[in-house]
């Protein structure tokens, strides 16, 4: 398992964050197979697998709504605000 910093992260493509995504996934997976049965004995490393997973996932969802509409959020109205702005 690599360190990638977030720079590094960013300036891979969308296509080469998808298999690196995949691979550390198959990572993951054997990490914690190993950790099930008590063969490793540094658990940060899971940690840090999914961390790492998070951080690639996130630029790649990014690129994603960055690339489509511009998306609006309407703020939220409870229930009673909606009851006094009809008295």
């Amino acid at each position: 398992m690599e360190k990638l910093k977030m720079r590094e992260i960013q300036e891979m493509s969308t296509e080469e964050l998808r298999k690196r995504i995949a691979d550390e996934r198959i990572n993951l997976e054997n990490l914690q197979f190993q950790h099930a049965t008590s063969r490793i004995q540094n658990t940060d490393h899971l940690k840090k697998s999914r961390h790492l997973i998070a951080r690639m996932m996130t630029v790649v969802r990014e690129r994603e709504l960055g690339k489509g509409e511009q998306i609006t959020v309407e703020p939220h109205t409870t229930s009673t605000q909606e009851s006094k702005t009809e008295e």
